[in-house]
């Protein structure tokens, strides 16, 4: 009896050593991230409907719904093609994919993204216009670690390296900057709460959420930069409360499902702001949420998401002719 009592016990201590050891793994991967060149404080990128080119034909989804940053194989050559650093390490490591689904892993891959690939000028508006990006290789963001995904799936970031970084939105020129501090100029819009998540205990990325009051009642908006084509999504049971009947119902991409939604204009207030917005309505539920908001699709002018305090920042006014990527 003694023999089986030491046995279990000796069973409890591996698991918790092994469970204790991916947490710290985990929770440590990204602290070694890094400019190569130390006055580098910020790196900018192309980026349309959520997608970021951190080097030519090098897409990456940043995806606020997928706890671990995946990179594909085809990646991951690419990447080395160019020049720039891929090390993989091996260690026994457990995260989560965009569809919530427990992947494990004995390695992850440290990666290194080349910064200031992309320039702007000034039109005849005086407005800062696209150019095409620089493919000279001057500084890099080291050690971003980096999960392997699946091959022939389109490679993510998320809320593991995202936590580590401040980044800023700029529709009219399609650019995304990761920062490492919030750049002068912008007003503090609404907060992102970080939460615990299933994946916690690996020391995987928080879930973040934001508080709107909608038709008076206070809601959690799980926050997913994955989804295509919502801002906001409620069930379905609460769209008799919207204000306005939609022309029609909507077919709406999540996390590569297909479902249809209604749509319906809502008051609603989130922050210092207030206004009607326009809202799907459908009970598909986006890793166990029934309500989430697309914070990329939502905020249409210049922005910044500081995920590592949790807040989200607006500019009064557009500044888009200033020099961008300082």
């Amino acid at each position: 009896m003694k023999r089986i009592y030491f046995i279990l016990l000796a069973v409890v201590f591996v698991l918790l050593s092994a469970m204790g050891g991916t947490y710290y793994l985990n929770s440590t991967a990204q602290d070694k991230i890094a400019f190569s060149d130390s006055t580098m404080t910020s790196a900018t990128y192309f980026f349309s409907n959520g997608v970021v080119e951190v080097a030519p034909d090098v897409n990456f989804h940043i995806d606020t719904g997928s706890p671990t940053s995946l990179i594909s194989p085809e990646d991951i050559v690419r990447l080395r093609n160019l020049g720039l650093s891929v090390d993989s390490i091996n260690f026994p490591v457990i995260g989560a994919d965009t569809r919530d689904n427990i992947i494990f892993s004995t390695k992850m891959y440290l990666v290194s993204f080349p910064v200031s690939r992309v320039h702007y000028r000034c039109d005849s508006l005086a407005e800062s216009v696209w150019v095409e990006p620089d493919t000279a290789i001057h500084a890099t963001i080291d050690n971003i670690a980096f999960m392997p995904g699946r091959s022939g799936e389109i490679s993510v970031i998320g809320t593991d390296v995202l936590s580590r970084f401040v980044t800023e939105q700029i529709p009219m020129v399609s650019s995304i900057t990761f920062r490492f501090d919030v750049p002068d100029g912008y007003e503090r819009f609404c907060t992102m709460e970080p939460q615990l998540s299933s994946m916690d205990i690996f020391g995987a990325g928080p879930r973040y959420y934001i508080e709107a009051t909608v038709s008076g009642v206070l809601r959690h908006f799980f926050v997913n930069t994955g989804i295509d084509g919502v801002k906001m999504k409620m069930p379905r049971e609460l769209y008799s409360k919207s204000v306005t009947a939609p022309v029609s119902e909507d077919l709406v991409k999540v996390n590569g499902g297909l479902f249809k939604a209604r749509t319906g204009i809502v008051l609603m207030q989130m922050g210092n702001r207030i206004g009607s917005e326009r809202v799907h309505f459908s009970n598909t539920l986006d890793n166990g949420e029934p309500y989430y908001i697309n914070l990329f699709n939502f905020l249409s002018g210049e922005s910044v998401l500081d995920f590592r305090s949790g807040r989200v920042y607006l500019r009064p006014h557009s500044y888009t002719s200033r020099q961008l990527g300082k």
